[in-house]
């Protein structure tokens, strides 16, 4: 399984702009959500000083989390990510990260909650629709699986390197339901040759 990681939120992103393009592993989000911190001197207003602070951590959390799941340490990763959701509960490339930080530990229906989270907080996330797939795949549900990957081609690049992956994916979901479930060996489960 190939897992597709969005790299976080830097410092000073917080601004406005057009969003990124959702199919683009390098995507940053523009508007990465960062918590309001009160500052008593401002009276509730949030202080620019308290926003970068608040924005560091999440980046340093948020790359963090990267690098341990891109490290094969998905236990650690599961605790950074929720670590950064802490921080930035809206951010949907943390939600999809989370995702397969799941997958990746054999939890696909938790996964699927993630996927659907970032889905929920953004439409267009292509990378949360390709992970619902997986997911989705994973619990033995082939249609779902299927419009999933529809989504994620949808709201993807042609040209993204995951979209010829994602169609050949389409093709044998859509053969193992026309056919029935195989078994290691190609030959399909009950028959004779499976034996």
């Amino acid at each position: 399984m190939a897992i597709k990681l969005i790299p976080g939120p830097r410092p000073g992103t917080e601004g406005g702009g057009p969003p990124p393009k959702a199919s683009t592993a390098s995507a940053r989000p523009d508007a990465a959500p960062v918590p309001a911190v009160q500052d008593s001197a401002t009276r509730g207003e949030v202080s620019d000083k308290a926003r970068d602070a608040v924005a560091q951590r999440l980046a340093r959390a948020f790359d963090q989390a990267v690098r341990l799941l891109h490290g094969g340490k998905n236990k650690e990763a599961l605790i950074a990510w929720r670590k950064v959701l802490k921080l930035a509960p809206k951010l949907p490339e943390a939600h999809v990260n989370m995702g397969f930080t799941l997958l990746s530990l054999g939890r696909p229906e938790d996964a699927r909650v993630f996927f659907n989270s970032a889905i929920m907080l953004r439409a267009d996330q292509a990378n949360a629709h390709y992970g619902l797939a997986l997911a989705l795949n994973q619990l033995h549900d082939t249609k779902g699986a299927i419009r999933a990957m529809r989504d994620y081609l949808r709201y993807t690049d042609p040209d993204d390197r995951y979209a010829e992956k994602a169609r050949l994916l389409i093709r044998i979901w859509k053969q193992c339901s026309i056919s029935g479930p195989m078994t290691a060996s190609g030959a399909k489960k009950g028959s004779k040759d499976s034996r």
